[in-house]
């Protein structure tokens, strides 16, 4: 699965995504780019995005699927790992889920 971890998701958690191919908005330069236009630039390329952005909003079925860690801290999201590889297995276009 191609997967990129949005601009507050620390770039350290791609090293801990075995099994899958993840970069970073920053890697892409595209920081700066707002919420709609990082999805729109997606496009094919990405099966999912790793944010922790509450404030964005996926239209269902219209978007690719996102995965949410509820903290933005390095070490914290470091120990999602597990849940999110999981959650990697289950997820559609369209869902949006939370890992805790």
């Amino acid at each position: 699965m191609q997967g990129l971890l949005d601009n507050r998701v620390p770039w350290r958690l791609a090293r801990s995504i075995i099994g899958h191919e993840v970069t970073s908005v920053i890697d892409l330069g595209w920081a700066d780019l707002t919420n709609g236009r990082l999805l729109d630039a997606m496009g094919g390329q990405f099966d999912i995005l790793v944010t922790v952005d509450k404030g964005m909003r996926f239209p269902a079925k219209a978007r690719r699927p996102s995965c949410r860690p509820r903290t933005t801290g390095s070490q914290t999201c470091c120990l999602l790992v597990p849940a999110l590889l999981q959650v990697l297995e289950q997820v559609k276009p369209g869902d949006v889920r939370e890992i805790y």
